[in-house]
């Protein structure tokens, strides 16, 4: 009986610590089934409305505002037993908004090829997240501003560190899927972007399955 209990203690603490490091496994489910080692299905994404970058650097305040973001060679998977996210994010129609006189080249944004692993809330919840780090090394992204007026024209900021996102309910199945993204959702799943400070981006997309399944219902569970 002590041997019972004792066991159930060490199991509840796992369990325990597992939630708190926010590691706890979720799975992509299409139409209620769940995907298997080695599926993959390519998927698409959309802003809903306008991204907003922000970050400090030599005691300067520095936002921006992307129209659009989109993401490239996208797909999800299942590795092993993780479910993955893999792919290029693109912010598009970059302006500043301050200081004045910055702007960046082109007007894009790109970050390096990007791995993101889908989690349960780390606090318990029943969302999933999506965490996303770079393929290789720690940078995250890395772009020029231009500007003869502008506090930073001629340099290159270089980001790094991670990016988290609020995913699907679990339950809340769709053919389009919210993602969200927020510094309250960065510090929930434990990522953090940084330009030397922090780095906020703060936004919301639509992914949707754009293979073999297209159109059909999914979401993280």
């Amino acid at each position: 009986m002590k041997a019972k209990k004792k066991m159930a203690t060490i199991a509840l603490a796992l369990v325990l610590a597992l939630a708190a490091a926010g590691v706890a496994k979720a799975n992509w489910e299409i139409e209620g089934k769940s995907i298997v080692n080695g599926f993959s299905e390519s998927v698409t994404m959309a802003a809903e409305g306008t991204y907003d970058i922000a970050y400090v650097w030599s005691g300067h305040e520095y936002t921006l505002t992307a129209t659009g973001m989109s993401c490239s060679s996208c797909l999800i998977n299942q590795s092993g037993t993780a479910e993955i996210f893999d792919g290029t994010f693109s912010f598009t129609g970059v302006t500043f908004d301050k200081p004045g006189g910055c702007s960046i080249p082109g007007g894009t944004i790109t970050t390096k090829p990007l791995k993101g692993e889908l989690i349960m809330d780390p606090e318990g919840g029943a969302a999933t997240f999506i965490k996303f780090t770079p393929t290789v090394g720690e940078t995250f992204m890395e772009f020029p501003v231009s500007g003869e007026t502008c506090l930073a024209g001629g340099l290159k900021f270089i980001v790094k560190g991670s990016l988290a996102g609020r995913f699907s309910e679990t339950g809340a199945s769709a053919a389009a899927q919210p993602i969200a993204f927020s510094a309250a959702e960065e510090a929930t799943a434990g990522a953090s972007l940084k330009v030397g400070e922090p780095m906020t981006i703060t936004g919301k997309s639509l992914i949707k399955l754009s293979g073999a399944n297209a159109g059909k219902s999914w979401e993280g569970k």
